[in-house]
């Protein structure tokens, strides 16, 4: 023992010097608020935990220099908050956001489609860059016309900030309002978002080019994409029509289900930002380290201003549940 403590003074220390200050803390404090103390401690060390090892493991196992990991972090708990706070806002872009990617579930076809051809480099390239100027048009006039029930935070009346005491107040659900087609039909506005997913999708086919060669797909490749494309069209029609009995369910749901809703958001959004960023950005930079730094640098701060532009610069917080209420 006494040779153990010798080799790991330091550590035994500063243990010793945890305890204390763990004991002095609790002081006066009953069980359950220390609890509630202990598992944010834990939380806030959870988190700074990931964002370390991630940055950590990315580093040493892909030797990729990614620094805006933290955004990726930032972002997901943005999310998380609108999750916990105004679901409605993530049903309502729930429908865009299955008919934009369920086009992209059809890039295997159009690649297959696409190395069967015998156009030149040329005509591929004229094919990618205009479907890639006909989806940004047809996605621009579709999106802007999608309903969409949010906060602005440049009005204080509607802001995320009366947003959050409004949900600490219990008020939340008689301020909701539900967000519906004005002047544009839904049959329009949903099928050009599906078309522009689809163009989207095309665009990325061509840029990539045949540098792979002639690519077959087996008759069940061919059927598991298209049925994966109809079932993400039918899933995001189907949230449509059930946008506003859903929306007033999550809105009936306890803080703590509402709290295990948002971690589960934050988490998926948080990956799914990640695997956008790595897959579309950085991959075709692995062999230029300094531009992968100059990228995400710059994402760093893409994300600090869309973060600002969304939810406003006022600072504001997200309620606790019932579970860690006092």
């Amino acid at each position: 023992m006494a040779e153990s403590f010798r080799k790991n003074k330091t550590r035994w220390i500063a243990l010793i010097i945890l305890a204390l200050l763990f004991v002095l803390a609790f002081q006066g404090m009953s069980t359950k608020n220390a609890t509630v103390t202990v598992l944010r401690g834990l939380s806030v060390a959870a988190v700074t935990f990931l964002v370390a090892s991630g940055f950590s493991i990315i580093l040493g196992l892909m030797d990729v220099l990614n620094l805006a990991h933290g955004t990726l972090f930032m972002l997901g708990a943005y999310i998380g908050w609108t999750a916990y706070i105004r679901p409605d806002t993530l049903i309502d872009l729930a429908t865009p956001f299955l008919l934009l990617i369920a086009g992209l579930f059809l890039m295997p076809l159009l690649q297959a489609s696409l190395s069967r051809t015998r156009s030149g480099s040329r005509s591929v390239r004229a094919w990618s860059w205009g479907s890639l100027l006909l989806a940004a048009i047809v996605l621009f006039f579709s999106l802007s016309s999608v309903p969409i029930a949010i906060w602005r935070p440049e009005v204080y009346q509607n802001s995320p900030i009366v947003w959050t005491q409004a949900f600490e107040t219990g008020e939340i659900a008689q301020m909701v309002q539900a967000a519906g087609f004005v002047d544009a039909s839904p049959v329009l506005v949903w099928g050009g978002v599906l078309i522009g997913g689809i163009l989207l999708a095309a665009s990325i086919v061509g840029f990539s080019g045949r540098r792979g060669g002639t690519v077959t797909l087996t008759p069940r490749a061919r059927t598991r994409a298209i049925i994966v494309f109809a079932t993400t069209v039918v899933a995001g029609l189907v949230i449509y029509f059930v946008n506003t009995p859903l929306s007033d369910w999550l809105l009936s749901l306890d803080t703590i289900w509402l709290f295990v809703w948002a971690i589960l958001v934050a988490t998926l959004s948080g990956a799914g930002l990640g695997a956008l960023m790595e897959t579309t950005l950085i991959r075709p930079l692995y062999e230029r380290p300094i531009y992968q730094i100059m990228l995400t640098f710059g994402l760093a701060f893409i994300g600090a201003e869309i973060v600002r532009s969304i939810w406003g610069r006022s600072g504001f917080t997200m309620p606790r549940p019932s579970l860690f209420a006092n």
